[in-house]
């Protein structure tokens, strides 16, 4: 610097730094005062915010608070279980009935539960035989007539053997018909099985498939009517027989008086002649005499004999009305464990033993239908609000058959058939049953 230029003037390029410094402060503070109004902005924009919000709040409830609420349902309890549960039921008889065509058209079908079919078909053949073996002893002992002439005793001794034989068949007859029977304790206890309902649905399946051709009858073994047959005849038989024997029984109640009566004249003649003849002295007990002793010794033999026929003939009788009373008592009772007498189930199953040709109601067919029971399976989704809950029930139902020829006792077919209905839909609206109702 030359020493003419003042003091106070500074150098330029000092002087440019200090401008320049001036500029960044100022603008530092312009950018300070623009971040303070931006900030100032801000919070008038948050205040705006937050008052619209509150606006809004009041108008709309909060669902924050709302119980959002619950679907309950019983553990026990299904919705359309009983409609599930059948339509499961029907399609499986729907498949039985299919697999037992093609039926003959003029078959006639027993339709039962009860797998014991052996004890009823046994019991009226046991039956049949006592009543026809009974019956024909009746006949035997009539066929005796009233009185027989003395030398006949060796027939009547037989008849007499065969009479004893023939109560004593008659007084086992109970214990053996009581064999035969069943013998049940029943207890009710819960179940899905039905077989009843199982029954139903597969011959109605069966009916259906038929339509308007000829098919085969169906009979179910407890709901039908008691058919007229040989059983029950077993019953008039049997007191007629009694009639008879009774009748002879007064015949040889008569008749024993009179033998009775005339036994005991001849033996006391025999005995005042037999007195007589022993007092008289020894010269004079002639040969006369001695004829005459002898001839009444016969007479009376003859006649003690004869009382002693008709007596026998009378227990005879009286073994026959035994066995008859007997066997109709057993026919008429009902078994413990049962609900019919014995005639009457003989009755109901009397047609598994007749021939189609003598009679045209005669069971060609056996067929037994058990429902296996199943199960009723239910899923719901309880949705919040307004939200419709969704439930899907599924069941499933099981039948078994078997189908015999009843000539020869012979399995024709036989299986298990089983099927499953579901359901689905909204608690409160319709649901949807698969298969349909209608099918």
């Amino acid at each position: 610097m030359s020493s003419n230029q003042p003091e106070h003037v500074l150098d330029e390029a000092l002087q440019l730094r200090l401008d320049t410094a001036k500029v960044e402060e100022q603008e530092a503070l312009a950018r300070k005062a623009a971040a303070e109004a931006s900030a100032k902005e801000a919070e008038i924009a948050t205040s705006a915010a937050e008052a619209r919000q509150a606006q809004w709040k009041g108008l709309i409830p909060d669902l924050s608070s709302v119980d959002r609420g619950e679907l309950k349902t019983p553990d026990d309890k299904v919705l359309v279980a009983t409609i599930l549960a059948y339509t499961a039921m029907h399609s499986a008889a729907a498949a039985v009935a299919k697999n037992l065509t093609p039926l003959p058209p003029d078959a006639c079908v027993l339709v039962t539960s009860d797998p014991d079919l052996a004890t009823h078909s046994a019991t009226y053949r046991e039956l049949k035989s006592a009543v026809d073996a009974t019956l024909h002893h009746a006949g035997s002992v009539l066929a005796l007539g009233a009185v027989d002439a003395p030398d006949e005793s060796a027939h009547l001794e037989v008849a007499s053997a065969a009479a004893a034989a023939g109560a004593a068949v008659a007084s086992a007859i109970p214990g053996v018909l009581s064999l035969l029977s069943a013998h049940r304790s029943m207890s009710v206890v819960p179940t899905e099985k039905n077989d009843l309902a199982a029954a139903a649905a597969v011959v109605g399946s069966a009916m259906k498939l038929a339509k308007d051709a000829p098919g085969p009858k169906f009979v179910h073994d407890d709901f039908r009517v008691s058919p007229d047959g040989q059983a029950f005849a077993w019953i008039s038989d049997l007191a007629a027989k009694r009639l008879q024997l009774a009748d002879r029984k007064a015949e040889i109640g008569i008749a024993k008086t009179a033998a009775d009566k005339a036994a005991l004249d001849q033996k006391t003649a025999l005995g005042l002649k037999q007195e007589k003849y022993d007092k008289l002295p020894r010269e004079q007990q002639t040969e006369e005499l001695l004829a005459e002793l002898s001839a009444l010794k016969v007479a009376a033999g003859k006649a003690d004999l004869l009382a002693q026929n008709v007596a026998t003939r009378a227990t005879i009788i009286d073994a026959a009305i035994s066995a008859i009373d007997t066997l109709s008592a057993s026919l008429r009772s009902v078994p413990a464990g049962a609900k019919r007498s014995l005639v009457a189930a003989a009755s109901l199953y009397e047609q598994l033993h007749a021939s189609p040709a003598a009679d045209p109601r005669g069971f060609t067919h056996a067929l037994l239908v058990k429902s296996e029971g199943g199960q009723v399976q239910q899923t719901t989704s309880d949705r919040a609000l307004w939200f419709k809950d969704k439930v899907s029930s599924l069941a499933e139902s099981a039948i078994s058959y078997i189908l015999i020829d009843t000539h020869d006792g012979t399995i024709v077919k036989a299986g298990t058939e089983a099927r499953t209905a579901q359901a689905r839909g909204s608690i409160g609206s319709a649901l949807v049953v698969d298969p349909p109702l209608d099918s």
